[in-house]
């Protein structure tokens, strides 16, 4: 084993005792009562978890899926866009900071946990077209943050300033931990609301997904970007997440969710580019596109 005790391209899984498919709502119920519980109890011992034991964040991240696989399965999926998200005005462009992952990860090997990922949801998702729509290779993406009511010019500031600051990060690559699980509107990888009992060791600001959220707001002040109430017009996730696949129609999303969920995978996420995009939304497929106002490499290899 390597220094600090991690292995190199590996997912951390762990068999649920037992499936939740076949359990009444009621049961359901109770054991989302009980999980709930048992989160409470495994944050008032954070320090004993976290402490110098390096799994504890795993055993975090997959408390939080199981917690989130039992709740999928209590609730009907309904479309993304629609009821998620509203629809765009017709060939409306808004511009984001997109990070676009990495299926090597860290280049040590071929494919990685994340690909690895990816190929277990690719035997899964095309069996629940009718519900949902999966999301081509060349559009996954972890959206950093958007900047509302954005000009040509202000995009083309932005992306000096923010190239500016990209090459004073010192830490690259930039990773995040995710657990695949199936919400109300589509199926993605999540890092869960920012938590800092919860970062994996050699955690550290410059490379981690707020740090990158944190250079789209600098990089708005420093180009001197105005206008009415400009901190409103710079917007992150509540939880960064990658998308595997959204939903369409409404429907039950239990096979789905007990699927996908089954076993709980604790993903390490890296980031291959930080991307500044105009991104274009369409309900009908239901999918978003984008095209590049400038793109960072983020593995050395550029």
């Amino acid at each position: 084993m390597p220094p600090g005790g991690h292995t190199a391209c590996m997912a951390t899984q762990t068999k649920q005792p037992r499936h939740y498919e076949d359990m009444s709502t009621p049961q359901l119920q109770q054991a989302h009562a009980r999980l709930l519980r048992a989160r409470e109890e495994l944050r008032h011992d954070l320090e004993g978890v976290l402490g110098p034991d390096e799994t504890g964040p795993d055993q975090v991240a997959a408390a939080r899926a199981e917690i989130a696989h039992v709740a999928a399965l209590l609730r009907p999926m309904a479309p993304f866009i629609g009821r998620a998200v509203a629809p765009w005005p017709a060939e409306e462009e808004r511009l984001h900071l997109y990070a676009l992952p990495d299926t090597c990860g860290d280049h040590c090997c071929e494919g990685g946990p994340l690909a690895d990922e990816l190929d277990r949801q690719q035997q899964i998702l095309p069996q629940h077209r009718d519900l949902i729509a999966p999301v081509p290779a060349r559009w996954r993406h972890i959206t950093i943050g958007r900047l509302d009511q954005a000009t040509e010019d202000e995009a083309a500031l932005l992306a000096d300033a923010i190239g500016q600051w990209v090459e004073r990060l010192t830490n690259p690559p930039v990773k995040a931990l995710m657990v695949p699980m199936v919400t109300e509107h589509g199926v993605l990888l999540d890092e869960g609301p920012p938590d800092p009992w919860r970062r994996p060791p050699g955690w550290s600001w410059e490379s981690s997904l707020e740090g990158m959220a944190a250079l789209l707001r600098t990089g708005a002040e420093a180009a001197s970007i105005e206008g009415p109430d400009l901190p409103t017009r710079v917007h992150s996730p509540h939880s960064f997440h990658l998308a595997t696949a959204y939903c369409h129609t409404a429907g039950t999303g239990r096979a789905l969710a007990d699927r996908i969920g089954r076993t709980r995978v604790v993903v390490p996420v890296h980031v291959r580019s930080l991307a500044l995009v105009w991104v274009s939304q369409d309900p009908a497929v239901p999918a978003y596109t984008w095209r590049s106002v400038a793109e960072w490499d983020l593995t050395g290899q550029g």
